[in-house]
């Protein structure tokens, strides 16, 4: 009886001969430019279920995490910085920034009910 044995380390993925979006391309120079300053202002120029198919994640996983970025994990964040061909450290800036803005929103809401 033959095997099927997977020659793809678990977490990793690949891609079945799809290019890459080319919208990727536009974040570098998005944020260097200051057009984006949080994590969430990369959906405005790259839609989220691009990003989540690329990522082999769920639509719906990815919005939940989007919505409560302290929910990542290290290895999607690092995913994420290679497809958006940017250093980790400046994801986890937009990401942190996106944490604090969210944070700042939540309390406001909870002194306006």
């Amino acid at each position: 009886m033959n095997r099927i044995v997977s020659i793809i380390p678990p977490g990793n993925y690949i891609s079945l001969g799809m290019e890459r979006d080319r919208r990727y391309e536009l974040v570098q120079p998005l944020i260097s430019a200051g057009r984006i300053q949080t994590f969430q202002d990369i959906f405005y120029f790259v839609p989220k279920t691009v990003i989540a198919r690329d990522l082999g994640m769920n639509n719906s996983r990815f919005t939940e995490l989007i919505k409560n970025v302290n929910k990542f994990v290290l290895k999607d964040i690092f995913r994420l910085a290679e497809l958006f061909q940017i250093d980790d450290r400046e994801l986890f800036r937009l990401i942190y920034e996106q944490y604090l803005r969210d944070k700042k929103n939540k309390k406001k809401k909870i002194k306006g009910e």
